[in-house]
This record gives C-alpha cells, sequence and structure tokens, in this order.
C-alpha cells in the first residue's frame, strides 16, 4: 500500500507544474490568480462550492483508499467545517484514546485540507490530509473528513522493538497482538460513535496470521444514518505498523 506522503508529495508536483497560470474552476465559479513565486492558495470565500458532499461513509473510506481523484485534489488554505485547531483535538483525543499516551501533535504535523472534485459529476468533499511525528520514531498518517471530523484512513509506522513508547503498557501483556487490536478497537469504536454516531455491528479476525505476530480484522459499524461501512485493520508487530483500509 502506498504511503500517505505519495499522494501529498504529488499534490505538491502538480501545485508547482500550476505556478504562473490561472487555473480555472467553473465548476466552483471561481478563479485562483497564481503569482510568481506564491503556491496556490484558495480562500473558501472565493469558491461557490454549491457543495454537494452526500457520499456515505463507506464511499469515503473506499475514496481514501483508492487515490487517484486525490491525486488532482486541490490544496485549499484552510477546511469548511473543520479547522486546524478542531481537527488537533480530534486526532489528539483519538491519539490518546488509542496509544494512553497524550501527545502534542502540533509540536511536528503537517495538515492540509484538500478539495476533491470526484468524478461522474458526484460532487465534491473535502479531505484532510494529516502526517503527524509521535515521539522518536513513530508516524502517524491519516486522511480525515472535513465535514464529520472522522477518520477514513490510518495508519503507524515506526520502530518495531519501540511499541511500548507509542502504545502504554504493550511491553507487560500477555498477548501483545490481542493487547493492541483491543485498544485500537475500542479508540476507533469511541472516535466512530462521537463523529458520526455509530455503533458497531460485527468485528472478527479475517486473516490469523498470529504466529508471525500479525493479524487482520474486519469491523463493521452503522452510523446514525442506519448506514453500515467497514474497515479492516492490519495489525503487524514485527514490521512497526498498523493499517486500516
Amino acid at each position: 500500500m502506498k504511503r500517505f506522503n505519495t499522494v501529498i508529495t504529488a499534490v505538491f508536483i502538480i501545485m508547482a507544474a500550476l505556478l504562473g497560470w490561472c487555473l480555472p474552476l467553473a465548476e466552483f465559479n471561481a478563479y485562483d490568480q497564481i503569482n510568481d513565486g506564491r503556491q496556490m492558495d484558495l480562500e473558501i470565500e472565493q469558491i461557490n462550492l454549491s457543495y454537494r458532499d452526500d457520499l456515505t461513509m463507506n464511499q469515503k473510506i473506499n475514496l481514501a483508499n483508492f487515490e487517484d481523484e486525490l491525486i488532482s485534489a486541490i490544496e485549499l488554505d484552510k477546511g469548511i467545517f473543520v479547522q486546524k485547531e478542531g481537527l488537533a483535538k480530534i486526532l489528539g483525543d483519538f491519539l490518546a484514546d488509542f496509544t494512553g499516551y497524550r501527545f502534542d501533535i502540533t509540536r511536528d504535523w503537517f495538515a492540509t485540507p484538500m478539495l476533491v472534485n470526484l468524478s461522474n459529476n458526484r460532487g465534491n468533499i473535502v479531505v484532510w490530509a494529516v502526517q503527524i511525528w509521535l515521539n522518536d520514531g513513530w508516524e502517524f498518517q491519516c486522511y480525515v473528513d472535513d465535514k464529520t471530523g472522522a477518520i477514513l484512513r490510518c495508519s503507524f509506522y515506526g520502530d518495531s522493538g519501540d511499541w511500548e513508547n507509542l502504545v502504554l503498557g504493550f511491553d507487560n501483556a500477555y498477548d501483545q497482538n490481542d493487547y493492541l487490536s483491543s485498544k485500537f478497537r475500542t479508540a476507533i469504536y469511541n472516535h466512530y460513535a462521537s463523529r458520526l454516531g455509530a455503533k458497531i455491528v460485527t468485528y472478527h479476525l479475517i486473516a490469523d496470521e498470529s504466529e508471525y505476530d500479525s493479524n487482520e480484522y474486519l469491523l463493521v459499524f452503522k452510523d446514525d444514518r442506519n448506514y453500515s461501512f467497514e474497515l479492516t485493520v492490519n495489525f503487524s508487530i514485527p514490521y512497526g505498523n498498523i493499517e486500516t483500509y
């Protein structure tokens, strides 16, 4: 699976290629004038979004996993429904719930709202691309839905011998794989309950590689509109990562 920063880098490359041009945004009834040496900056107030974000959570999760539409997304100067301060609290609470540690995530983070024009006239949404560096050697990456503040996809990367610095109590756990998955399952459930009014429907193992300290689980939820959505979570202790998709 591609690292999230591949998408972010690609966005910056596209931005750089457009310097010196005037990019027409007919679908949003706005023009952004790009000056020499200045990064493209779209003011929310200048955009007539005709905002048509009626996607389900499942559709948004799929969008975050299939990155083609995100590659051509346009970087905004701020979100529409969620701003950086609010995003920091949402993700800080999620990380504290999962890890048992309270991180100052704004000390070393990168958070960019991106305007995604969906294909086949399906409207537009804003998705935050986020990278956060936690302690020494751990990195948290995620996509967050601007409208709800819900995590669409996330991953942790770090030193496989340093799990204790990410998850409190990991070293003392009798079954570290089960401990890790239980902590994450609880945190993601609490997060979705808070952001979406969601309830968990089912949770089960779909790939058991416990002999390698790696497992894959499927979590199915229903949101407050009674729509189902699902998240697959892969835990790999030897490789120092957790990924959702």
